[in-house]
């Protein structure tokens, strides 16, 4: 009897541990939203900019034609209807540096992502500078 008891005790201080291990486990940090307001501020300001052909960035309705800022957000937000959507972003320093934008879509099968990278100079993002690095 007494090493049954002994047994179960053993069990339930496994099962506790388990437990609370799991609980103190760091999950990512969450990103900030306030990071992303300024890159996304700086490529609205630009919006009606056409973007290189060598950019990369491309219209998903036209893919030969030169494409706009503004397009090429409208379109990512625009298709952001269902699932998990998430937009994140952020700029390397407080002056002039790199930055990027992330909008995400993830429904089942149907995943992508719109990466948009630029040069911020004198808080404005120069178009000359902008890539898109999508997926999916």
């Amino acid at each position: 009897m007494m090493r049954w008891l002994i047994g179960i005790g053993v069990i339930a201080m496994a099962i506790h541990g388990a437990f609370a291990a799991d609980q103190t486990k760091t999950r990512p940090a969450r990103p900030d939203p306030i990071t992303a307001i300024r890159p996304l501020q700086e490529l609205m300001a630009i919006s009606t900019s056409m973007v290189g052909k060598d950019s990369l960035c491309t219209d998903a309705t036209q893919p030969d034609q030169q494409i706009a800022v503004g397009q090429i957000l409208a379109q990512a937000f625009a298709y952001q209807v269902d699932g998990r959507n998430v937009v994140t972003g952020r700029c390397e320093t407080a002056g002039d540096g790199m930055c990027e934008v992330f909008i995400r879509h993830a429904k089942g099968e149907d995943v992508w992502e719109k990466h948009l990278v630029f040069r911020s100079i004198g808080g404005k993002a120069d178009v000359a500078t902008l890539q898109c690095r999508d997926a999916g």
